[in-house]
């Protein structure tokens, strides 16, 4: 009788984490959406500072090589800045994604368990 108990307990702390990565997901997109912000305003002040220069020189095999917000932000300081910001920005991102992934998968696991143990109680009943 003690295993089933387990097992419930084991989901609902699954599902308390999973509620807390969802959590830690949603604040991480309000900082890359924060950070966005900040971007532009450092595009903005690249052009007023230099011009049309940056528009009219050519990509470095580098900068094609990142995506699309990354290769348009200006090299100075704050430009390096954000892009470093932004990727680490988005690897946790990916990271918490992974740890939600593996979350899912336990429930499951937990889930079946529990409902196997059941269904044993109720066959030996």
């Amino acid at each position: 009788m003690e295993e089933p108990r387990r097992y419930q307990l084991s989901l609902h702390e699954l599902e308390r984490a999973e509620k807390e990565i969802q959590v830690v997901l949603q604040d991480i997109e309000a900082q890359i959406a924060e950070h966005e912000t900040l971007g532009d305003d450092i595009k903005k002040a690249a052009a007023a500072g230099s011009g049309n220069g940056e528009s009219e020189r050519e990509s470095t095999p580098e900068e094609v090589a990142m995506d699309g917000k990354e290769r348009r932000m200006p090299k100075t300081p704050a430009g390096e800045e954000w892009t470093n910001k932004r990727r680490a920005l988005a690897q946790r991102v990916r990271e918490s994604k992974l740890v939600l992934h593996r979350i899912k998968f336990l429930m499951g696991d937990v889930r079946a368990f529990l409902l196997i143990s059941q269904s044993l109680s109720n066959m030996h009943s």
